[in-house]
């Protein structure tokens, strides 16, 4: 009699002579990779599911394959000079390719150095890092990272590190010191993930990453502003439909990295339907579910954590639940290629009893978001000149992902699970990034109003606090409550792509900060240049 694991075993062993494209990884998530992958999917045609990221190439590629990015036939100029240019501009560093097996190896790094022009203060960066990624078969893909950093940062950024023990999406640090005296923040991260995918509609990864839920430049229902998490993912794409299960464990700290951590779990589930090319709709559901007593760590699951169809534990409990639930809604629509209008909306609760009378009562918690994007102003019709333009505005009431249970709220490792500033804000985001040849030039400018919470004091903008009849009255909440704050940021940023392959550059860039409430008026003027591999994002711009 076949035990259950044999069973599997033999199943797995007929799976995988069947032939599908190979490349199962991922494209990584960074702003500038995503942005070539989705001008390419908004003008293809084609039907693609883009609103769960990051996507994997082995849906995309068939259909739309990536250009070449230098002529690579001619040997005029010799081998040792055609293998440079291919490394410098198209290929990975090391590539390995059988017929069964391919490995491809890149180094990555962030070397910036930069200076605070108002005070005189200077902050720098130095990252290396490795990057190992490829196939076993036709069947199962890997992709693996180590990166090792040290990093003197601004007094914005480097306040907010030691408020929350964490290095913004990066983890947890020590201080490396000179003299005695804390110098900097030493830190260490690994990512990595396996991929299998047993039939053309089916995929399973099993890794230590990220994800991102919609379209803009931020989301509102999971995004890639925390530390990378354990994950399982079950991917069916069947055409017009798409559905994705997510099972996490994520973790909070109250001290240092090295004391004790406390963890929670997450499961989302995200339906895609696409009747046209030119329309995508997308159903979310997230929940934080309470598998730990926060004294001792004792896992408590319930059943229901296992159960991957949507919408069915919101009807049981009720969005008002012990365990933390999201709802959300994700839309993208393309006039005409090359344009997309996209937006989301989020709900944490809502009591509709409550709508009658005054406004503003503290357990109705949503959001929105709307955006539109082009990604090529003159429609590519100028060879290797690009033009790109994005403008987004987010809005999420106060208190919203924040939770009557202590550490219940929607976060892991110490930082927001979705819009870096928590709740209780707006934003307006604008973006125009010009692409001659290698040579690019961006502005970006982030304007937000929020408030400024205390542990003593909850206005509604901090997650980490609890849930409980808030500072005003449980009516009347509404943004820029109690301690009204905005913040600007804009950046100017030049810089040269060597690489697109690991988007290895060149850059300089300039940014201005303006951090002010009726106590605190700050002006900050940052000027850095540096040389690094982007395909990550990191949120500074707070």
């Amino acid at each position: 009699m076949f035990k259950i694991n044999n069973i599997f075993l033999v199943v797995f062993i007929i799976l995988i002579p069947s032939i599908l494209y190979s490349q199962h990884t991922n494209y990584h998530l960074g702003n500038q990779v995503e942005r070539e992958v989705s001008r390419r999917i908004n003008s293809s045609g084609e039907v693609f599911h883009t609103g769960f990221k990051p996507l994997m190439k082995s849906k995309i590629e068939p259909k739309i394959p990536t250009p070449l990015l230098v002529d690579t036939t001619s040997k005029k100029h010799g081998i040792a000079m055609d293998w440079l240019v291919r490394k410098s501009f198209k290929e990975d560093l090391f590539v390995i390719e059988k017929k069964d097996l391919n490995i491809y190896i890149n180094l990555l790094i962030d070397l910036k150095q930069g200076q605070d022009e108002l005070d005189t203060s200077s902050f720098s960066q130095n990252t290396r890092a490795f990057e190992i990624y490829g196939d076993l078969g036709n069947k199962v893909s890997f992709y693996s990272s180590f990166y090792e950093n040290q990093a003197f940062f601004p007094e914005y950024i480097d306040n907010k590190i030691a408020n929350n023990f964490v290095v913004p999406g990066q983890g947890s640090w020590k201080e490396f010191k000179k003299d005695g005296k804390p110098m900097g923040r030493d830190y260490g991260y690994a990512s990595g993930y396996l991929s299998f995918s047993p039939a053309k509609f089916f995929n399973f990864q099993i890794g230590h990453s990220k994800h991102f839920v919609g379209e803009g430049y931020r989301s509102l229902l999971l995004s890639d502003n925390s530390f990378n998490y354990p994950f399982m993912k079950f991917n069916f794409d069947f055409g017009k439909f798409q559905y994705t299960s997510l099972y996490t464990e994520f973790q909070f700290f109250t001290t240092k990295y090295y004391n004790y951590h406390h963890k929670k779990h997450g499961s989302f589930n995200y339906f895609s339907y696409s009747p046209h090319h030119k329309i995508t709709l997308g159903v979310f559901e997230g929940i934080i579910w309470k598998t730990s007593d926060y004294s001792t760590y004792v896992k408590k699951f319930s059943v229901n954590f296992f159960n991957p169809v949507m919408l069915i534990r919101p009807f049981q409990y009720g969005l008002n639940d012990n365990n933390n639930i999201i709802l959300g809604l994700n839309f993208k629509f393309i006039p005409i290629n090359y344009t997309e209008i996209y937006g989301q909306f989020v709900l944490d609760n809502f009591e509709f009893d409550k709508l009658g009378g005054e406004n503003g009562y503290f357990e109705n918690k949503y959001g929105y978001q709307v955006g539109g994007k082009i990604y090529d102003l003159i429609f590519d019709k100028i060879k290797n000149i690009n033009l790109y333009l994005q403008a987004e505005y987010n809005m999420v009431s106060s208190y919203t992902y924040s939770h009557k249970s202590l550490h219940q709220e929607y976060s892991h490792y110490n930082q927001a699970l979705a819009h870096p500033l928590g709740a209780g804000f707006t934003e307006g985001i604008f973006i125009a990034n010009l692409n001659v040849y290698n040579f690019y030039v961006q502005f970006k400018i982030n304007s937000a109003r929020t408030s400024m919470d205390t542990l003593s004091s909850n206005f509604g903008s901090n997650i980490f606090l609890e849930n409980v009849i808030p500072e005003q009255t449980s009516y009347g909440n509404k943004i820029g409550q109690g301690l009204a704050t905005t913040i600007n940021n804009t950046s100017y940023t030049f810089g040269y792509i060597f690489n697109k392959t690991t988007n290895l550059q060149v850059f300089t860039s300039i940014q201005f900060r303006d951090y002010s409430n009726s106590l605190y008026d700050r002006k900050e003027r940052f000027i850095y240049f540096g040389i690094k591999t982007s395909i990550d994002n990191f949120y500074y711009d707070w």
